[in-house]
């Protein structure tokens, strides 16, 4: 009698560490409780141990996935049979969260929107990566990550089964495809909505610059509500299949025109990385985390960085400078 295998539908990025997701991922052996039946796939992988300095290699895969429709990358699980082994070391939890995000929006644009747990089976414990589908796809590698043994600038990885490969003619094909299907249904959905209420009563906001735009004017949002309807993107727009609908609640007051200001510039960097770094001391920019700037400067691979002009927009002092930079984790020469 064939040996049934579960899948897993990766349809529900909010709930990746879901009971049900966990059971497929660890599919115990009946006639043997320290293995696993569970078979690597396009949406699974595992690895016996973890350990960030050899990052590239799981950066790799974590694109792949997110080319594809999401996955999981697990460690403490050993090779032929999948025995649950469990983490040998606590490199996993002591890994700093931003390395991470720094490491892989270094590499990939779109940005990873990843996420981690440690599960515990019988007191041995198990690390979990998991990453979702891209929303835009390709995710592709912006530049050469030691001499491109496994990230080449350029390149798009694909999860085909069990294996992370660039990617083919068909599926590239596919996925450019399906973005323009989808930027062609983003267009049609806004112009039936605006369509339905009439140019004149419709606006438009941007979530980018705080702003609602509309025949009468435009209304600025503040920080932290747009922080809450940025979601919104990532979301659906179908109420009959339960995703969450906002409400805005609230008033709307006049601001005296000769009280506003210019356009307020927001830093807001998603992944700072060395070419920012130094296009920002070179256009003797101000920036409003400098702090931000500084500490990327622990994870990059050289120590020849302008971290003195960051230091006078920061206002830190010398001391100041290294009681901050002690606290980070970074395992990097610089």
């Amino acid at each position: 009698m064939p040996r049934k295998t579960a899948t897993l539908a990766i349809d529900d990025a909010q709930e990746p560490f879901a009971d049900r997701k966990l059971d497929a991922i660890f599919q115990i052996d009946s006639r043997h409780s320290a293995r696993i039946t569970s078979r690597e796939s396009s949406w699974l992988e595992f690895k016996e141990n973890f350990n960030w300095t050899s990052w590239e290699k799981y950066g790799r895969t974590l694109a792949a996935f997110a080319n594809n429709q999401g996955g999981y990358l697990v460690f403490g699980v050993g090779d032929r049979p999948r025995q649950l082994l469990g983490m040998s070391n606590t490199n996993f939890e002591n890994t700093n969260p931003e390395q991470i995000t720094s490491d892989l929006n270094s590499a990939f644009s779109p940005e990873l929107k990843w996420s981690a747990k440690i599960h515990e089976i019988n007191d041995k414990q198990f690390g979990i990566l998991y990453v979702r589908e891209c929303s835009s796809k390709p995710v592709i590698a912006k530049k050469t990550i030691r001499d491109g043994r496994d990230i080449k600038e350029g390149e798009i990885y694909y999860r085909y089964r069990a294996r992370s490969e660039r990617i083919r003619y068909a599926e590239l094909a596919g996925l450019i495809e399906a973005r323009q299907k989808q930027n062609l249904d983003s267009w049609l959905k806004f112009i039936e909505r605006a369509a339905r209420v009439g140019v004149e009563n419709a606006a438009l906001i941007d979530l980018l610059e705080g702003t609602i735009s509309g025949p009468g004017g435009t209304l600025l949002i503040s920080e932290d509500l747009i922080e809450k309807i940025k979601f919104i993107r990532e979301g659906h727009f179908k109420p009959n299949e339960g995703a969450p609908t906002l409400r805005l609640i609230g008033d709307v007051e006049t601001v005296d025109a000769n009280l506003i200001r210019p356009t307020k510039l927001v830093d807001k960097h998603v992944g700072i990385n060395m070419p920012d770094i130094i296009h920002v001391f070179l256009g003797q920019m101000k920036v409003n985390n400098p702090r931000e700037y500084i500490k990327q400067m622990c994870f990059e691979p050289s120590g020849y960085l302008p971290i003195y002009y960051f230091m006078r927009l920061a206002k830190l002092s010398a001391s100041d400078t290294a009681t901050f930079l002690r606290n980070q984790q970074s395992r990097m020469q610089s």
